[in-house]
């Protein structure tokens, strides 16, 4: 789950259906009360030009609204959303109505190019210019695009995703190895090049805390 967008009178939360908790989540109608707590953690810095904004599936969620506030800002940014399917491709025409310029990719060719979300990522550092990289997504698909721009000079800032039993910093389910660094509380946001130094996009720990491979 993340946050979307935001006005001074609303917060909306997107809300991936995954578990029992999230699956909670989708049974609340309108009217229904929720206690929030936060804000928590780290956050994109949006103090450049031009970014290249890459997701996978529900990690579009925090970039529509850094892409939202990029364009009020009067920078530019290019939307790169990757999926499955068409029908899981999120927020492409709020996207476009911040006038990002918007690339897709889809596993299945059902919209956009066919294959991955990287393949385009790799043409678009080949032949354009930015200043900064944002990515959240699936952890493979995020150290990808973290490679690229690492190697190519460019700052990149990466949202994670990763399994958590406390979520404020005890348990050490979402540690990044061997820096220590716990998704929860030192994140969700990473700069590109701390993460290579971790063992993110190749091991993680398991809902009992073991290590395994990605």
């Amino acid at each position: 789950m993340s946050v979307s967008d935001f006005d001074p009178n609303n917060i909306r939360i997107s809300v991936a259906k995954e578990g029992p908790t999230t699956s909670e989540f989708h049974k609340l109608k309108k009217g229904d009360t929720l206690f929030v707590r936060g804000p928590f953690g780290s956050h994109f810095l949006l103090d450049a030009s031009s970014y290249l904004v890459v997701g996978g599936g529900y990690g579009a969620a925090p970039l529509i609204y850094a892409t939202k506030l990029i364009s009020k800002s009067g920078g530019n940014s290019t939307y790169v959303i990757g999926a499955k399917t068409a029908s899981e491709l999120l927020f492409l025409e709020e996207a476009r109505r911040v006038k990002a310029k918007i690339y897709v990719a889809t596993e299945d060719g059902s919209a956009g190019h066919r294959g991955l979300v990287t393949d385009l990522v790799e043409e678009l550092l080949k032949n354009e210019h930015f200043d900064s990289i944002l990515t959240c997504g699936p952890e493979q698909m995020t150290y990808e695009v973290v490679r690229q721009g690492v190697k190519r000079g460019i700052r990149v800032q990466a949202s994670l995703e990763r399994y958590m039993k406390c979520g404020f910093g005890i348990c050490g389910s979402c540690v990044l190895d061997p820096v220590g660094l716990r998704v929860c509380v030192d994140g969700p946001v990473f700069d590109g090049t701390l993460l290579l130094k971790t063992e993110f996009g190749r091991q993680k720990r398991d809902v009992a805390g073991s290590r395994v491979m990605m």
